[in-house]
């Protein structure tokens, strides 16, 4: 019978979404710090429907989401596949309901392509802990 690490499962679980509640607080920060500073050029609703100010915003959240998954590959002490899928369910969770609070504010393709990208910077950034 194999044997389950109960408390070590819980603790790896546990460093998964603090990291996540980490990453979320320095991906608003830095997005608000943009949108602050670039607010006395233009008005925030022109600033918010630029393509360039979009695509950008998209890979803030891109490169976000690989250093998450490099982070929560390099902590687990088990196989990374399950924490790093855990990790990226949730910051898609957590970003769909972001996504639907601003969802006729924004262009379809942004929201889409925001939200396709996260499992597969997840993915990439635990590929690059593991090679």
């Amino acid at each position: 019978m194999r044997e389950r690490n109960f408390p070590e499962n819980v603790a790896q679980y546990s460093c998964c979404i603090g990291w996540l509640f980490r990453l979320g607080c320095a991906f608003i920060g830095s997005k608000s710090l943009l949108f602050s500073s670039a607010a006395n050029s233009l008005n925030t609703g022109e600033l918010s429907s630029e393509p360039g100010m979009l695509i950008f915003l998209i890979l803030l959240g891109l490169i976000y989401a690989v250093i998450a998954g490099l982070i929560t590959a390099r902590l687990a002490k088990i196989s990374p596949t399950l924490p790093t899928l855990s990790l990226g369910l949730a910051l898609l969770v957590a970003s769909l309901a972001a996504q639907i609070r601003f969802w006729d504010l924004l262009p379809i393709w942004y929201h889409l392509s925001f939200l396709l990208l996260l499992l597969p910077g997840v993915y990439v950034g635990a590929r690059l802990q593991t090679t």
